[in-house]
């Protein structure tokens, strides 16, 4: 009877650590891209020579950048896709 008890215990700290395991793999993918793109945005107004993102100057770049960047990732999309089929012609052509 004690066994049986000790092996469970084992199962339920083994799905425990798998779990917290699981969570934290979760969490560093969810946060990861958001705190590379902070540090993208940081180091694109460095290079336009603005020190502070909280001025004035800061702020107006950063709108532009946040403008800016749906546009760049929508012909960045374009010119991907740009020599391959889309998923009907290739259906269209396979048939």
């Amino acid at each position: 009877m004690f066994s049986i008890i000790q092996d469970l215990s084992v199962l339920v700290s083994i799905a425990v650590f798998v779990a917290a395991v699981a969570l934290f793999l979760f969490g560093s993918l969810v946060f990861l891209p958001a705190l590379q793109t902070r540090k993208l945005v940081a180091q694109s107004l460095m290079a336009e020579g603005i020190a502070d993102r909280r001025s004035l100057v800061g702020q107006e770049q950063l709108a532009r950048i946040a403008a800016q960047r749906p546009v760049d990732a929508y012909f960045k999309s374009i010119e991907k896709e740009r020599d391959q089929p889309s998923a009907l012609d290739a259906k269209l052509f396979r048939a």
